[in-house]
């Protein structure tokens, strides 16, 4: 599907209730993907220059928005296609890309004793990439790539669903292109976030880049391409869920009568919200509750343990 005169798409499944899509940039000197998709869409995505006219010599880069299993998969086999290709990505993304001992060590098997890193979990998300590579530009906020023509890449920081993520303003067609800075929440599972302050201070960076940058299209990996009015809403939708999440975890630990573990924590909150209960689900509490200690809104009374302050002071009354 070509977006302008500059932007080329393609749709796919990625689950039953999860669509991926995948972008290629072109400008007059040569052209960019954002994200390389899961390894068995690579003959789909390698038909996104030839749609645009841009010859394989002339595919000058690969950039990752972040480095999660559905946005690296075919990262080898585009290095393979296109002889001039360079990846690039932010610095914290460089691990994940090039060393899957790795990224599997911090994504799926990061709860051993909790979620069992099986060779079928293995198999789930490292079996979707088709090789490690070494990233050849660190990039951030403030670097711009032209591509020629006046199709040119502003790059901006939108961290929150990672440490660190990446989006893309194209200059010419006013085209914010996005990976999952803003995350699903409507699926079935937790697509979760390891930087819940950092999350919400993206959310409201975004909402201004779509005002001062006039933004005329975004596309987003699993939401495709939107008006800015169906953005701001998804925006407005987004903030609501993870209001809606520390709410439930703060009235969970308020009403225990005694401090509650992770997986009691993450447990009970998938029950109330009628969710999978799956890592990245976990990964995302954890990390709530990591951010609420370190604020001092809550407790944590043992290595894997938290209480609110109203609990802790209602135990010590009845201890009284």
């Amino acid at each position: 599907m070509q977006v302008n005169a500059a932007i080329f798409v393609h749709q796919a499944a990625l689950t039953p209730e999860i669509p991926i899509f995948n972008v290629f940039v072109k400008g007059a000197r040569c052209g960019a993907f954002l994200d390389s998709g899961v390894r068995t869409l690579f003959p789909q995505l390698r038909q996104l220059p030839v749609m645009a006219g841009v010859v394989d010599e002339r595919v000058r880069y690969l950039l990752v928005t972040h480095p999660h299993h559905d946005h690296i998969g075919s990262n080898r086999q585009m290095l393979a296609t296109f002889p001039n290709l360079l990846i690039g990505c932010s610095p914290w993304a460089r691990n994940w890309i090039a060393d899957f001992a790795i990224h599997w060590r911090e994504f799926g098997a990061r709860y051993p004793e909790i979620i069992a890193p099986t060779p079928q979990l293995y198999e789930e998300l490292m079996g979707v990439l088709d090789g490690e590579t070494e990233p050849d530009l660190l990039l951030q906020e403030g670097n711009e790539i032209d591509l020629g023509g006046g199709v040119l890449l502003r790059l901006f920081d939108v961290p929150g669903h990672m440490p660190e993520e990446l989006a893309f303003f194209e200059v010419s067609t006013r085209t914010l292109l996005i990976g999952d800075a803003i995350p699903g929440t409507a699926w079935t599972i937790f697509h979760g976030y390891l930087a819940p302050a950092k999350l919400r201070s993206t959310l409201a960076k975004l909402r201004r880049l779509c005002r001062d940058l006039d933004c005329v299209s975004i596309i987003l990996a699993h939401f495709g391409v939107l008006s800015p009015a169906q953005f701001l809403d998804l925006i407005d939708r987004t903030e609501l869920a993870i209001n809606q999440v520390d709410d439930l975890l703060l009235e969970t630990l308020r009403q225990a009568r005694e401090p509650l573990r992770l997986e009691e924590l993450w447990r009970q909150l998938c029950l109330k919200t009628d969710k999978q209960q799956e890592f990245r689900g976990l990964t995302m509490v954890d990390s709530i509750l990591k951010l609420w200690v370190s604020e001092g809104k809550i407790r944590q009374v043992g290595p894997d343990l938290y209480e609110s302050w109203s609990a802790s002071q209602s135990a010590s009354a009845r201890k009284g």
